[in-house]
């Protein structure tokens, strides 16, 4: 027979090996898992960033810089028709107390699912419109006049219904800050993307080959929804109190996301229409360019702040204010980096590694790369939108984005494009700072910190002007 026997000592190790056991097994703190998801979204960034760098690359070598001038309108279409029926379902589940129950989980999706038919439909109507209209309506040498953009159109419709079936069960994995599997998923369809892309651009030389990769992410996209990411089953489920909850509270996030895609895209939707075919699409690579700091900045945001902050607001946190206050200072010590790197970098990729024509993208990288002084007060809107005050973002997008669309109209027809840039660079101010005296966020954030974002903008600014213009 044995006899177990434990000393105190032993009894003293079993119980610190059960603690250490019960704190892994319970939920993460918001701040790690804040903590979490950030690094991670930076080691996806990491992986997607240089592998686009890569792949465009390529594909520069083996197409015209027209294509890329033609799949920026493509996208400015796609974004916009999705802002115009953008009633905040990603937000919803985010907000709402009950956005991890099944049902709420199906009504959202059965709108999701909806949402995407009916914008195939529109976006598919739109390029037979064009097909129809273009030698009569379209001036001769802009980008609409191309032959091939209404085809391209057309075909790009069914990335819409392709991405309403994809699960819901996504967003609820944001909610709760669990980035692992998401991380997977993008990962896949990005390398998917970008092999396809430029496998069929070696092979045909076409512009075909990017919209191809693009459709196959939202196929992989889709599938991965369901197969990776853990949740309720989807089906469709109708509830007329739910859905009128949604609308309530979707339809001022419609009204600013319309604006928003206004005030975001203001100097492509005037350059299209304004400028050459040629310098459009030299416009539009430089702008790719910067756009992809920009991206991993709101991938954060949308990602790990918006989640952070919708938890502080239901818990009802105490130290809402100084978490908020720091994620804005940290951002716009990031992006003062990235304004000033980015445009050197980049220079450096085009003037080795990229074919003569492209050149005349450098110009344009200095201007475009001030806008990213605007990044940090996306926590200001996200703030907004979280606390449920969506009305204000809505008539603040309007404004601004209707001043911006007219000063950038007026500077490109009186001092010409860089001038323009300039506009677009600089007036989103309008908006992050009538937010602030408005919204209740001298109180939530505070003033030191919008001080110190103001000084930053307005140095940098004259830095430009000087440079440009002086």
């Amino acid at each position: 027979m044995v006899i177990w026997r434990v000393t105190l000592d032993e009894l003293a190790t079993l119980m610190r090996v059960n603690g250490l056991i019960n704190a892994l097994a319970a939920p993460a703190s918001l701040k790690w898992r804040a903590i979490q998801t950030g690094l991670l979204e930076v080691l996806l960034m990491g992986v997607s960033v240089p592998l686009r760098l890569i792949g465009n690359l390529v594909l520069v070598q083996f197409l015209f810089p027209e294509a890329f001038g033609l799949m920026a309108t493509i996208t400015l279409l796609h974004m916009g028709l999705g802002l115009l029926s953008d009633v905040g379902l990603q937000e919803s589940i985010i907000r709402e107390k009950d956005g991890e129950r099944a049902d709420f989980l199906c009504i959202v999706w059965t709108v999701k699912v909806i949402r995407g038919a009916a914008l195939t439909t529109v976006t598919a109507l739109i390029g037979v419109l064009l097909l129809i209209f273009q030698d009569t309506w379209i001036e001769a040498d802009t980008i609409y006049a191309d032959p091939l953009l209404p085809h391209l159109i057309i075909a790009s419709s069914v990335s819409f219904l392709i991405g309403g079936l994809g699960s819901v069960n996504t967003q609820v994995a944001r909610r709760r800050l669990q980035t692992v599997q998401l991380m997977k998923l993008q990962l896949t369809a990005s390398v998917a993307s970008t092999l396809t892309m430029v496998l069929l651009a070696v092979i045909t030389g076409s512009v075909w080959s990017i919209l191809a990769g693009i459709i196959l992410s939202h196929i992989i996209g889709a599938v991965l929804s369901y197969l990776w990411i853990d949740g309720p089953p989807m089906r469709f489920i109708y509830d007329k109190a739910v859905m009128e909850r949604l609308w309530k509270f979707g339809r001022w996030i419609i009204v600013s996301s319309v604006f928003g895609y206004l005030l975001r895209n203001t100097d492509r939707i005037i350059f299209s229409f304004s400028v050459s075919a040629g310098i459009f699409s030299l416009y539009a690579i430089a702008f790719n360019w910067i756009d992809a700091g920009r991206m991993l900045l709101q991938q954060l945001i949308s990602r790990v702040v918006q989640p952070v902050i919708g938890e502080l607001v239901r818990e009802n946190r105490s130290d809402l204010r100084s978490k908020l206050e720091f994620l804005v200072s940290l951002q716009t010590a990031i992006v003062i980096v990235m304004i000033f790197a980015l445009p050197v970098v980049v220079t450096l990729i085009i003037d080795a590694l990229f074919p003569d024509e492209y050149e005349g993208a450098i110009q344009y990288l200095s201007l475009i790369a001030l806008s990213l002084i605007h990044v940090p007060m996306s926590v200001y809107s996200a703030t907004v939108t979280v606390i449920g005050n969506s009305r204000l973002i809505a008539v603040t997008m309007i404004a601004t984005s209707a001043l911006t669309f007219i000063s950038v109209w007026w500077a490109l027809n009186e001092g010409g494009i860089k001038l323009a840039i300039l506009a677009y660079a600089t007036l989103p101010v309008v908006q992050s700072q009538t937010l602030f005296l408005f919204g209740g966020l001298s109180k939530t954030i505070g003033w030191r910190v919008n001080l110190l974002w103001l000084a930053c903008f307005a140095l940098l600014s004259y830095f430009h002007i000087a440079w440009f213009f002086g």
